[in-house]
Formats: C-alpha cells, structure tokens, sequence
C-alpha cells in the first residue's frame, strides 16, 4: 500500500469522526473511551494524541500497514520520539500538524495534535481534531474541522511541525 493512499485513508477516517462529543463531562463519554483506550488507559486525560492513534490504528488494521509514529498519548513525546525521518518540511493531506504550548516564551510538556485534511493556501489547513473546541475559542469537547495557520509562532499556542504516520 503506497503511503498516499494510507494518508488519504487516514483524512476519510478521521473525518467519519467530526461530530463526536464527549459526554458526562471532561475528556469523559464512550467514544472518547475507546480513543484513550488505543495507547493507554481510559483515564479522562486530554485525547487528542489518543483520537489521532485511534485513527492511524484504524488504517493499519485495514490495511495491513505500520505506522511510524510513536505510541504515545503526549504530542511533545510524539514529535521528539516519532523517527526524524517522518519530519515534513511542509503540511500534506493526512499528515500530522503538531504544536507545543509555550508559558512565558519557553516551551513546556503540553502540546496538541491535528490530522490535516487539506491545504488551503501558502498560510493555511484545514485540519481535523479531536479535544477541540468547536468555535475560535472554548472548552475543547469533540472532534472539529479547523481551519490553522501553517506557521503560527505567536501567543501559547505555536506550530511544531508536521509529520507522516507511514513511510
């Protein structure tokens, strides 16, 4: 299987996900459950990490392929322990878009991740996550198209980088 195909698989599966809620409260519900469950334990920690593994498992297991990332729950652990080779120099549909929060202009332990649906110019994805918020701002709670800066380096909230869940 060619690592287009994978990453196209990747952008349909993750999308047949848009829509999904947590319930019962924070990072809590059964689906949220079942993501979290993929690399850990369902502990209603933050699943973003967990929505994106649940996906890329997804393709593998209908696929026969092996991801490449690394089986974390963390995106900072994600991005430095996932093989540099994965690193792209730009954004493709299918690839991961991955930020780390900065606090008081050092980067800390706490990122997000997004699956990259397209990209729409020079400057912008659309991308889908899971622990997001629907609007421009709020308390994350479900799976949403975003629309993101390629390369926003100002504010908390800065771009990593992108990498390829398959080679």
């Amino acid at each position: 299987m060619n690592t287009r195909t994978l990453m196209d698989a990747l952008v349909a599966m993750a999308a047949s996900q848009v829509g999904v809620q947590e319930q019962g409260g924070d990072n809590d519900g059964p689906v949220v459950k079942m993501y979290q469950s993929v690399i850990g334990k369902a502990e209603k920690e933050s699943w973003c990490v967990s929505f994106l593994q649940y996906c890329v498992r997804e393709i593998d297991n209908k696929y026969g392929s092996k991801t490449i990332l690394f089986p974390t729950e963390s995106s900072q652990l994600l991005w430095l322990k996932t093989p540099q080779s994965a690193r792209l120099a730009r954004p493709e549909p299918g690839s991961v878009m991955v930020w780390t929060v900065f606090q008081n202009n050092l980067p800390t332990s706490r990122g997000h991740v997004g699956i990259v649906k397209e990209v729409l110019d020079q400057e912008f994805v659309l991308t889908i996550e899971g622990n997001t918020s629907h609007g421009i701002q709020g308390e994350p709670d479900g799976v949403y198209l975003k629309r993101r800066h390629i390369s926003f380096l100002t504010g908390n909230f800065r771009t990593t980088g992108f990498l390829t869940p398959w080679k």
